[in-house]
């Protein structure tokens, strides 16, 4: 399969964006549709994955914490499309977008079941991170960046 990858900029280009992330990362615990966004949206660097029919199949989102820090949330691809490299690829274009903000290290908080894809791209254990929605156990990661 072929897919494109792009940041949202329409209207339905962000809700599409924002729908997939609510229903990989939320809606299957219940949480409310608006869970999926945080206070750092704004500032972030988004990604869609998109199929032939131009529909989002794949999503992440890395926002700076500091000068030589940023942090990858909400990395979600539709079940139906995993395998195909999407993930790999918004991962990809995430770290290049903190190497232009001269970022040295990526952190982020992995779900137990997607550890062997961040360690398959480098990605380091560092740590426990929270429990999500009282069930899903993370572990927070980092990534250091060559200058």
């Amino acid at each position: 399969m072929r897919y494109t990858y792009k940041s949202p900029h329409s209207d339905q280009e962000w809700h599409d964006y924002f729908q997939l992330r609510w229903q990989i990362l939320r809606a299957p615990w219940q949480q409310a549709s608006g869970s999926e966004r945080d206070e750092f949206e704004n500032s972030a660097f988004h990604i869609a994955a998109l199929d032939a029919r131009h529909i989002t199949v794949g999503v992440g989102r890395i926002h700076q914490l500091t000068g030589a820090q940023a942090q990858i949330r909400y990395m979600a691809v539709h079940t139906e499309h995993r395998g195909y490299g999407i993930g790999g690829e918004i991962l990809s274009r995430l770290e290049q977008q903190a190497q232009l903000w001269s970022c040295s290290e990526i952190l982020l908080n992995a779900r137990v079941e997607f550890l062997e894809f961040y360690l398959k791209h480098d990605y380091l254990i560092i740590g426990e991170a929270p429990t999500l929605f009282g069930s899903i156990e993370h572990k927070r990661m980092h990534k250091l960046l060559a200058r």
